[in-house]
Parts: structure tokens; sequence; C-alpha cells
């Protein structure tokens, strides 16, 4: 069998009830080599063509631009949200210490809920996997 009869052609893959072309610029795909660039854009609302992206080569580099686009967001939205609102989406979490009648009933009824295997109840019981 040829290559190209893997392949159907454009009559073949058009849809004449919906009258659509077969192709557009709006149907072009282009493949991800490394997502963490294309999250680092995304996160820090940069240009999708990647042309300030000098600082997210370097993990560390990546790391600090991340970091500081997160602080300046939380000052932006500690401040009252005042002026420009900095680029990007990232903030941190502060995570609070649960009061101690909380953590009484909570720990429990999360070590028998969650499994960080993903083991069923009864395996998690039997301790086997």
């Amino acid at each position: 069998m040829a290559l190209l009869d893997w392949f159907l052609s454009g009559p073949k893959r058009a849809n004449p009830v919906s009258g659509l072309p077969v192709w557009t610029s709006g149907n072009l795909a282009e493949p991800l080599i490394h997502g963490a660039a294309y999250f680092d854009r995304e996160h820090l609302d940069r240009d999708p063509a990647g042309g300030d992206d000098a600082d997210l080569v370097d993990p560390d580099d990546a790391i600090t631009a991340i970091t500081g686009a997160a602080q300046a967001l939380q000052r932006w939205h500690d401040g009252g949200q005042v002026g420009p609102r900095p680029p990007g989406r990232l903030r941190s979490h502060r995570s609070r210490r649960l009061p101690w009648w909380i953590r009484a009933w909570a720990l429990p009824a999360y070590r028998l809920v969650y499994d960080p295997d993903g083991r069923p109840l009864r395996a998690r019981r039997a301790g086997t996997w």
C-alpha cells in the first residue's frame, strides 16, 4: 500500500453539508517541542511568538522571572488594584495553619480517602499494591 493511500483527498475530507472549506488558516496547528516555554509565556502574558523569552531559557532565570512577575501581581492586588495591572497570571499561594479542631477531624478523613499511589481502599487496607 502506498503512503498516499493513507491520506484522504480534498473532496473526501470536505463536508458538503456545512459548506466549510477543507483547510483554513484557523486549522493551523504548531507542535510544541518543549511545553515549558509555552507555559512560561502563557502565564507571564508574553508574546506567543516568543520574542522576549531570553530570561526563560535558563531554568534559574525562568524561576526568577516567574517569581518576580508573581510578586508584582501580588503587590498590585495587595495595594488595592490601583494603576495598570502587571502582566502575568500567577500569584503566590500562602497556606495557613488550620486550627486544631479542624485538623482533629480532617487528618483522619484525609488519610482514609486519599492515597498518593491511587490504590483502592481494599488494597490500602491490605497493604498491597
